[in-house]
C-alpha cells in the first residue's frame, strides 16, 4: 500500500472542520436520511481507531475523509431561496471546497498510484473490468483492514531470509479443497508462486500466499475446540457487503454459495434454492465482482507488506494436525514435506493428575482409567464418537435422525460422547497444543464424572 505519511493532526483538523461545515442536518444544508450515498458517522470513532491501529501512514484514513467530502457534496440539498436572496450564504457553502483541497493535498499522489496498480490488476484478469472508482477504492481498503482486525490471521507455513518482491500477483484459478489441511498441502508443493483465493469446505474462505522462501495464507478460520473442527469465524454485517457504506465497515468475503426463494414456488412455503453447493461455480477469480477482486487485492497486498518484513525468528510456523502427530513423525514413509513440529505429548495420568481430585476421588475414579489410554479421549477425524460407559469400547454416535431409534437411544444412555480432533485442523503449535488439551481435559472430565455416577449409584442401589 502507498506510503503517504499523512500526520494524524492534519486527519483531526480536516474531520473537525468536516463535521462544523455539515452541522445536524439541518442548518446551512439538508441531508436525505434515506440516501444510501451519504453517511451519519455513526461508528466514526470506533473505524476512525481500528484504521489508525493498522494503517499507521494515515493513507486509508484520508481517502475515508475524501469520500466524507464527496458525500456530503453530492448528496446534499439546498435551498434555492437561500442561494438567491441570503447574503454570504454561497461563500458559506463553498467553504467545502477549502476542507476538501487540504485533503487533495495529501491524497491526490498515492490515490493515483493506488488506482492504476489496481486498475493494471483487474485488467489483468479480465478486460471487462472498468476503473475502479476512488469510493470503491477507498471503502474495499477500509473493508479489508477491518478483517484483519476482526480475525483474518496470517499463518506462516515456511519463512527464511530470502528478500520478498513488492506485490504478489493473483493467480486467476480458485481452488475447491475439502478442508485447510488439504489447501495448506497444495500450497506448500504444487501451487506455483503467487496470491492464491481457496474456497475451503462448502463457505469458507482462505488466501494462500506464495514466494520463494516465505508461504503463508490468511483466513478467519480457527480451531473450535467444542465441535473440534475448523470454523470460520466472519464478522456481521455480511448482507451490507452489496452496498458501499460510508459508515458500516464489512466483510467482503467471496459469497461461494447463495440462497434465493423461488418466486413461483406452490405451497405454504417457498423453496429454498442453494446455488453452489454440489458444484464449484465460481473456479476462477473473473467471475468474482469487482468490489470482491479490490478486496482481494488490498488483503494480498497488506499481507505481502508484513511477510516481507518480519524478521523469521519472531515468525510461529503452521502445521497441519495429520502432519504434527506423532505416528506422522516417527514413520518410516517418505516425507512430501517436512512437519515443521510435532504436538506435545500428552499422557492419560498427567491428564488424570491435572484435575487436581482429592486422594478419595483419585482411588473412587482410577478403576474408570482401567484398559484405557490418551487416545480413546482424543479420537481423530471427523466422526462424532462415544464411549461405552459399560464396556470401554469407542462407538459412533447416533446422528438426529439416522438408525434405530432404540438402538440410538441404547447407546446415548450407556454412553458418553466426545468430541473429536478433526484432520482438518491447521495452526500454530502453541494453538494446536491448546485445543488438544482443552478437548482432552473436557472428555476425560465428562467420562470420569459419568461413570462415576454409575458406579455411585450402584454402589447406593
Amino acid at each position: 500500500m502507498t506510503n503517504c505519511g499523512i500526520s494524524i493532526d492534519t486527519l483531526d483538523r480536516i474531520a473537525a472542520e468536516l463535521t462544523s461545515y455539515r452541522g445536524d442536518g439541518r442548518g446551512r444544508i439538508l441531508f436525505d436520511s434515506r440516501d444510501n450515498g451519504n453517511y451519519g458517522d455513526y461508528n466514526v470513532e470506533r473505524t476512525k481507531k481500528m484504521l489508525r491501529k493498522h494503517d499507521p501512514t494515515g493513507l486509508a484514513e484520508a481517502l475515508l475523509l475524501n469520500e466524507k467530502i464527496e458525500a456530503t457534496i453530492n448528496g446534499s440539498q439546498l435551498m434555492l431561496s437561500r442561494v438567491l436572496r441570503e447574503p454570504g450564504y454561497l461563500s458559506q457553502v463553498e467553504k467545502i471546497l477549502d476542507i476538501k483541497e487540504l485533503l487533495q493535498v495529501e491524497i491526490a499522489k498515492p490515490l493515483d498510484a493506488l488506482t492504476k496498480y489496481l486498475e493494471s490488476c483487474l485488467q489483468t484478469i479480465s478486460a471487462e473490468f472498468t476503473t475502479p472508482t476512488s469510493r470503491e477504492i477507498t471503502l474495499c481498503l477500509r473493508d479489508a483492514i477491518f478483517c484483519m482486525d476482526q480475525g483474518m490471521t496470517l499463518r506462516w507455513l515456511c519463512c527464511d531470509d530470502t528478500p520478498m518482491t513488492p506485490h504478489l500477483p493473483l493467480c486467476p484459478i480458485i481452488g475447491h479443497y475439502p478442508s485447510t489441511t488439504s489447501f495448506t498441502d497444495d500450497l506448500r508443493t504444487s501451487l506455483p508462486f503467487g496470491a492464491h483465493l481457496a474456497r475451503i469446505e462448502r463457505n469458507s474462505t482462505a488466501i494462500g500466499l506464495k514466494h520463494p522462501g516465505k508461504i503463508a495464507f490468511l483466513s478467519s478460520m480457527a480451531i473450535d475446540t467444542h465441535t473440534g473442527k475448523m470454523s470460520e469465524q466472519q464478522v456481521g454485517d455480511y448482507n451490507l457487503a452489496e452496498v458501499f457504506d460510508i459508515d458500516h465497515a464489512v466483510a467482503r468475503y467471496p459469497q461461494w454459495v447463495t440462497v434465493s426463494r423461488d418466486r413461483y414456488a406452490s405451497g405454504i412455503a417457498d423453496i429454498m434454492i442453494a446455488n453452489g453447493v454440489e458444484t464449484h461455480l465460481i473456479n476462477r477469480i473473473s467471475l468474482l465482482p469487482s468490489d470482491r477482486l479490490i478486496w482481494l487485492a488490498m488483503i494480498v497486498e497488506m499481507a505481502s507488506q508484513q511477510m516481507a518484513v518480519v524478521p523469521p525468528s519472531t515468525v510461529a510456523l503452521a502445521e497441519s494436525i495429520t502432519r504434527a502427530l506423532p505416528e506422522y513423525v516417527s514413520s518410516n514413509l517418505p516425507m512430501v514435506i517436512t512437519p515443521n513440529w510435532s504436538v506435545e505429548e500428552l499422557t492419560l495420568k498427567g491428564m488424570f493428575d491435572s484435575l487436581c481430585f482429592s486422594d478419595w476421588e483419585q482411588r473412587f475414579l482410577r478403576p474408570a482409567l482401567e484398559g484405557l489410554t490418551s487416545k480413546h479421549f482424543m479420537p481423530e477425524g471427523d466422526k462424532s464418537l462415544g464411549l461405552r460407559i459399560d464396556t470401554k469400547l469407542l462407538v459412533e454416535w447416533p446422528e438426529q435422525f439416522n438408525g434405530d431409534y432404540c438402538s440410538s437411544e441404547e447407546i446415548k444412555a450407556n454412553s458418553v460422547q466426545l468430541s473429536s480432533i478433526s484432520h482438518s485442523w491447521v495452526g500454530s503449535k502453541e494453538e494446536v497444543d491448546k485445543a488438544r488439551r482443552i478437548i482432552f481435559g473436557r472428555n476425560l472430565a465428562n467420562w470420569l464424572l459419568a461413570w462415576g455416577n454409575r458406579r455411585f449409584k450402584k454402589e447406593c442401589a
